[in-house]
């Protein structure tokens, strides 16, 4: 029985790969929000909440792109079987086998303040494991084509360490808290999109912010509900573009990316049969 059968015969996932996003390196514990007392402060709670942490890069039009650390060699009968799934049945098999964003990925964090005098962030870094990006299997399906005040900060795996940086234009522009913190009295929010890229690597990483409460300094921990976020470059052949040679099994969608009772419908471009 192949991957695509044991998936529609509830049995286990692809040998080998992770849970959903759960490389074993990286772990983090995260900050969960609380609600500040109406009493006097105490010193026991975080001076900065996390109101949502929400990874959004299937939002973003990168298309349904997924990468597994392990070759998944369907045969033809197992292929047909998984391009009969619906979209969400899809979606689910990836997530169950491990798939991971690929180059690039966009997080959406809303802090809230929990100090009655102003917390600083003095910095955000992205604290990350990283081993050479992913071969074992690529699904590509490539996209045919706020209104609040949103701090946009970008952050490149590539780079060491990985400090946030300004967006122009969605360009890295420099760090940003070389010349800029990030201030919050109580109950005061800010929503921050955090764009990470890698062209190198395959890397799981927490966010980590440097906050300072009436002179005390204190990290907080921004992870994917528990577990580090995670990330893969696209192999890419010397033209720099995407390159099926490269992954031991490489699968190509029809470009109809509909969600509801249609799945994609998928067809091998390399590997073994």
């Amino acid at each position: 029985m192949g991957y695509a059968a044991e998936y529609l015969a509830g049995l286990t996932p692809v040998p080998g790969a992770s849970e959903p996003g759960t490389p074993t390196q990286v772990a983090p514990t995260s900050v969960a929000p609380t609600s500040p007392t109406a009493s006097a402060e105490d010193a026991s709670e975080p001076p900065i909440l996390i109101d949502r942490v929400k990874l959004e890069w299937d939002d973003l039009g990168f298309g349904n792109i997924h990468t597994l650390p392990k070759p998944v060699d369907m045969s033809v009968s197992e292929l047909e079987q998984f391009n009969d799934l619906t979209y969400e049945e899809q979606q689910a098999w990836f997530a169950r086998n491990g798939s991971v964003p690929l180059g690039q990925m966009r997080v959406e964090v809303v802090l809230r303040g929990n100090r009655d005098k102003q917390v600083r962030i003095m910095q955000i870094t992205a604290d990350k494991k990283c081993t050479p990006p992913h071969a074992g299997t690529i699904f590509w399906d490539p996209p045919g084509g706020a209104e609040d005040e949103v701090v946009r900060l970008g952050f490149d795996l590539d780079s060491d360490p990985t400090e946030a940086q300004r967006l122009e234009r969605f360009k890295f522009a420099g760090p940003y808290f070389s010349e800029k913190t990030i201030s919050l009295k109580r109950d005061e929010e800010v929503v921050l999109h955090f764009y990470v890229t890698t062209e190198k690597r395959y890397c799981s990483f927490v966010f980590r912010a440097d906050t300072l409460s009436q002179g005390q300094e204190k990290p907080l921990v921004i992870d994917n509900k528990g577990r580090p976020f995670e990330l893969s470059a696209v192999l890419k052949n010397a033209e720099g573009t995407w390159d099926p040679s490269r992954y031991e099994i490489a699968y190509q969608g029809d470009g109809q990316l509909l969600e509801g009772d249609e799945g994609t419908q998928w067809s091998r471009m390399s590997g073994a049969e």
